[in-house]
């Protein structure tokens, strides 16, 4: 597993940086990033056995850019507290679970059953690259 070749957070969660050509807003802290974590976990964060996924407006479903954010943002916030990289790596079993004939992950997918629910026309793969392989890789990258 990854979190044996990266045991700790390279960057943990806060940083609490100010940088010469960023914005940082007076009126929200780290706290207030980690309350919102702390229930979009509880909210959208499911998982079943080695696999976790991200649930869409339909709790039931999960789309492939649902599992690409959700990568990232476990790397954002991890840290000790929320220590993320087992929920990040069950985010990736399941998108490897959900491939097209393309390599890509299927956008729909029913829960946990493996069903697909609606596969994506091979011209709208651009989009897909941009909504769901982009945010991956970006976090695969941050590890």
């Amino acid at each position: 597993m990854l979190q044996q070749v990266f045991p700790a957070a390279k960057f943990p969660f806060p940083q609490d940086q100010s940088y010469a050509y960023g914005i940082k807003p007076s009126s929200v802290n780290h706290n207030d990033v980690q309350a919102a974590y702390d229930v979009f976990l509880k909210g959208y964060y499911e998982e079943s056995g080695d696999q976790a996924r991200i649930k869409w407006d339909n709790p039931a479903q999960t789309v492939s850019e649902g599992i690409g954010y959700g990568m990232l943002i476990f790397v954002f916030m991890d840290n000790v507290k929320n220590n993320t990289q087992g929920k990040f790596d069950k985010l990736w079993k399941y998108y490897q679970s959900h491939l097209d004939g393309q390599g890509l992950m299927n956008w729909k997918i029913n829960g946990f059953g493996g069903r697909r629910r609606q596969m994506v026309p091979p011209m709208a793969t651009s989009t897909r690259l941009l909504r769901s392989v982009l945010p991956i890789t970006n976090g695969m990258m941050k590890i």
